[in-house]
């Protein structure tokens, strides 16, 4: 039943037709600050627009994320349970991981009928969430990472157009401009040396 399953997706990935619905894939957070060289970040692919635990539900993605590689690393991902329980073979995870340089794919596809995903799903939910570690980042940099949908689609089959948010932005921690000592040092040894020349004027006086 599950490669019966599997395959029928598949198919109807590449040929079905599209049910519609004004469906939104986006990473979350969309904007990370104060980041620096060293840290660990992740971000969750959230999606919207499908039925609130009605129709219509998603049965089935296949989608890349993109990323500089130039300043993050990809350290791994994590599916959650919107399509099915991985662990009970209720959903398979047919994922390439980072496939080639700056490059992640995610692709699962769900075994559960459709009135069990109607019953699964909310309005929005996570996908899947990704995890980077920072390679360089400095101060005034930013570095990005971008969605590409590929296909998708519903409980019964057919494919799902869905529209990719914008780019997610991580922006390198601001250095803190802090006042310099100098000049109030320049002003007291200006003052002090007044102060002894004005001595020294009534002295010889």
């Amino acid at each position: 039943m599950r490669i019966i399953k599997s395959l029928v997706f598949t198919v109807a990935l590449m040929f079905g037709s599209v049910a519609n619905a004004n469906i939104m894939l986006w990473l979350d957070p969309s904007v990370q600050t104060d980041i620096t060289t060293g840290d660990d970040i992740s971000l969750k692919i959230m999606i919207s627009g499908l039925g609130d635990n009605s129709p219509l539900s998603l049965g089935a993605f296949d989608l890349d994320v993109l990323f500089d590689e130039s300043q993050l690393s990809f350290t791994g991902y994590n599916m959650f349970d919107g399509l099915g329980d991985l662990s009970l073979f209720e959903a398979d995870d047919f994922s390439g991981g980072e496939y080639a340089a700056g490059k992640i794919n995610l692709f699962e596809i769900s075994y559960l009928f459709d009135w069990e995903l109607d019953t699964l799903q909310a309005g929005t939910f996570a996908l899947a969430e990704l995890f980077f570690h920072v390679d360089a980042l400095s101060s005034g940099e930013s570095s990005w990472l971008s969605l590409l949908g590929y296909d998708f689609a519903d409980a019964e089959g057919l494919s799902l157009d869905v529209s990719m948010g914008d780019d997610a932005v991580i922006y390198g921690k601001a250095l803190v401009s802090t006042p310099s000592p100098a000049p109030l040092a320049l002003l007291g040894i200006a003052l002090i040396a007044m102060f002894i020349r004005s001595n020294k004027t009534q002295f010889v006086a």
